[in-house]
């Protein structure tokens, strides 16, 4: 944030940039810019405001098409910091040598931290790597996290746009640009920290894109400079004018590097009442990439989704969850769909626009066709792999009234959800979080996936624990252990799918309440999975020995296997989940309503 910072990158000279700097200390921040430029404390407020304000100006500087690896600094013997405590690891092959570990450095082999300890590899390959492809493609992202200190956030920044990230994550990359992955601290009175150097992708004949945005923001900051440079010697004042002269040349020629693109605005509004609407929005441009606006009001939100399926790159969900405020988007002038839905209860719009020349101002009106909640029915999902700080957003974009994070998620046999291997990060409460009086979320939920035992590969199956107060000790198998604790604490148990290969032995043996009669296997995009875990008894007839078949043939071998269940008597309740966070599809796609005559009360619905 040094006031010079933009005239310093225009030089050429930069090799690096102090991302994790001496205004970060072990006993809280120094919580000024100093001699830099300083921020609007109205959107970087706080301690951690200089935190952000930092990462932003860095990430800006990405944008442009520099590839620069992020070092760290504490100053100690200025500041009141240790040696190291702001410190970037860099990963050297074989024995440390100086130059070595330089040569790590340079090439963006590493990541910075004042806390947590994170390592992670994209594809297999470490920070610095560049991704060459000539379509879009998908890329797995996996590493780990030690922390000292509770984590309260991992997220993926990819060209500067920041959304939660569970580790590992299947990204889908479009475009040429870049991304990184950073951790942060729960820990109030200072930015503690961790990120990755940045990835970066090459897609077509567009390596390194100049985002307009980015480059008018140096521009901007070359302009203050000169209208705010103070020096009352003559010569040294026409030395630095010179400096600054260059430097707004060279960030011109970046904003007029950058593809013209047009500024489109947008409303989404209930067709009856004029009332603006949450909702899910998708942009597709003609040549089948996908686009994503951002909320046009400080007061709003909009979360963005991008799942591909890895089996199936047909299967896709792309889109963005919008508050009930405006949006905007920068397009290329070209033809693009715009669709938008919410939920069950209204009419899809599909909207066909065409970008030219002058911005674009759009009213979206839904139509309403029914009104559930007025007939005393209220919806939920019961199978969600959302964040907390995700799901108030999502939930109203897609009027889904009750969810279910399944935040402890183990995978391991045996191995107790408190030290789950998919957890997320942070300390979950044990009580319903209100997004608004008929939203809620209930934050403690427990799947266990179990696909190892004994550190081998066993596939059993998944079953969850929904609406638990205390966090589970007891790891699978044994299960009935499992089931008892679930029960004294009120919670019920949810089968999954009826295909896996311990489901049917789960009924009986843990008395499960619950029994999804629309799975996560059920999408809005194409099928997928077309070949069942376990294959149908032949009484069912379905096609291709009960092995596999289409998404009908999924559903009929559903369908029939809960009857099955019914006629044993045992008293199944049908559920409704998605996996929303890890499959593509919308949350609430698949849903179970539940009637509240007397109005919504999460215990009621419950």
């Amino acid at each position: 944030f040094w006031l010079d910072f933009p005239i310093w990158l225009a030089s050429g000279l930069v090799d690096s940039v102090g991302i994790c700097q001496n205004h970060m200390q072990r006993g809280g921040m120094l919580d000024n810019e100093a001699w830099g430029r300083a921020r609007d404390a109205t959107q970087y407020p706080g301690p951690h405001g200089n935190g952000f304000w930092t990462q932003d100006i860095y990430y800006h500087a990405l944008n442009c098409g520099f590839r620069l690896p992020p070092t760290a600094g504490s100053a100690s013997g200025v500041l009141p910091n240790p040696v190291g405590y702001n410190r970037v690891y860099a990963h050297v092959e074989g024995d440390l040598t100086y130059a070595e570990w330089w040569d790590a450095v340079r090439a963006g082999r590493v990541f910075v931290s004042n806390g947590p300890l994170l390592r992670c590899r994209a594809a297999g390959q470490l920070p610095g790597h560049v991704f060459k492809s000539d379509r879009p493609r998908q890329i797995v992202i996996d590493g780990r996290l030690d922390s000292r200190d509770p984590i309260a956030a991992v997220e993926l920044v990819r060209n500067g746009r920041v959304e939660p990230i569970n580790l590992p994550a299947t990204i889908t990359v479009q475009e040429s640009g870049w991304f990184l992955v950073r951790a942060r601290a729960g820990v109030a009175k200072t930015f503690r920290f961790a990120s990755t150097a940045p990835w970066y992708v090459e897609i077509g004949d567009n390596p390194r894109p100049v985002r307009r945005e980015s480059a008018q923001f140096f521009l901007d900051w070359v302009h203050e400079r000169r209208t705010g440079l103070q020096l009352d010697d003559a010569e040294q004042r026409a030395e630095v004018l010179d400096e600054i002269a260059r430097a707004e040349e060279f960030w011109q020629k970046k904003v007029a590097e950058a593809s013209p693109t047009v500024r489109v605005t947008g409303r989404i509004i209930d067709d009856t009442t004029r009332e603006p609407l949450p909702a899910r929005i998708y942009i597709q441009g003609a040549d089948g990439r996908w686009f994503f606006p951002v909320s046009a009001s400080p007061e709003g939100s909009a979360v963005r989704y991008e799942k591909q399926n890895w089996a199936k790159t047909n299967s896709v969900e792309f889109h963005t969850t919008l508050s009930a405020h405006p949006f905007r988007i920068d397009l290329k002038p070209g033809r693009y769909t715009v669709t938008v839905e919410r939920g069950k209860e209204y009419v899809p719009l599909e909207k066909a626009i065409e970008v030219a020349g002058d911005a674009l101002d759009l009213e979206l009106p839904l139509h309403r066709w029914i009104n559930m909640a007025e007939r005393g029915w209220y919806s939920g999902d019961t199978h969600v792999h959302r964040t907390l700080e995700d799901l108030p957003n999502v939930m109203l974009a897609d009027d889904v009234n009750v969810t279910f994070p399944l935040v402890y998620w183990v995978t391991q046999g045996m191995t107790p959800p408190s030290a789950g291997d998919k957890n997320l990060a942070g300390e979950m409460p044990s009580e319903p979080m209100e997004v608004d009086p008929t939203h809620v979320i209930w934050p403690r939920n427990t799947e266990w996936e179990i696909f190892t035992v004994g550190g081998r590969q066993h596939t059993l199956g998944a079953v969850f624990a929904l609406g638990h107060t205390n966090v589970f000790t007891q790891g699978a198998p044994p299960v009935k252990p499992i089931a008892e604790a679930a029960h004294r604490q009120g919670a019920l148990l949810d089968l999954d799918k009826h295909d896996w290969p311990w489901s049917m032995a789960l009924v009986p043996i843990m008395n499960v309440d619950l029994y999804e009669l629309a799975n996560n296997h059920m999408w809005r995009t194409e099928l997928a999975f077309t070949n069942w875990t376990t294959p149908a008894p032949a009484y069912m007839n379905l096609p291709n020995g009960g092995r596999n078949g289409t998404e009908t043939d999924w559903i009929n071998y559903t369908f029939q296997n809960y009857y099955a269940l019914l006629n044993c008597m045992f008293p199944l309740r049908p559920s409704a989940g998605t996996a929303n966070g890890v499959h593509p599809v919308p949350l609430g796609f698949g849903r179970v309503y539940v009637h509240l005559p007397e109005g919504f009360r999460y215990d009621a619905w419950f």
